[in-house]
């Protein structure tokens, strides 16, 4: 395991979690490539793709007060975090629950994400 690398990738994994729960869309997407590629790791399939359209999915999302993101559990392996989330979507303590897996470039920038929300 490369510690510097695994070190890289944690940043931007912490980074762009950091700026979601502040709801800061630019700190959020500087953590991305511009051609950045967004998966559904459930069925394989490509959710959406660049830096643009990110920012019109989340500026929406962006909008919810009562959005938060709890870190449950992370891996790191040299350009590969696999991170356990805990995402707070009302008032109530309604939660959704996922995996997000975050391919990081040799930037430290996040070039690919995987989520799942685990098959049932």
């Amino acid at each position: 395991m490369d510690k510097i690398l695994s070190a890289q990738s944690e940043k931007a994994a912490q980074g762009q979690l950091d700026a979601y729960n502040q709801r800061d869309i630019e700190a959020f997407l500087s953590w991305y490539t511009e051609d950045v590629k967004v998966y559904d790791l459930d069925t394989d399939e490509l959710r959406y793709k660049g830096k643009e359209e990110m920012r019109k999915r989340y500026s929406k999302t962006f909008q919810n007060e009562y959005l938060y993101c709890s870190l449950v559990n992370r891996m790191v392996l040299n350009r590969t975090v696999i991170d356990q989330e805990s995402v707070k979507i009302d008032e109530t303590d309604n939660r959704s629950e996922v995996i997000a897996i975050y391919d990081v470039n040799e930037e430290g920038l996040i070039e690919c994400v995987r989520f799942s929300k685990g098959k049932a």
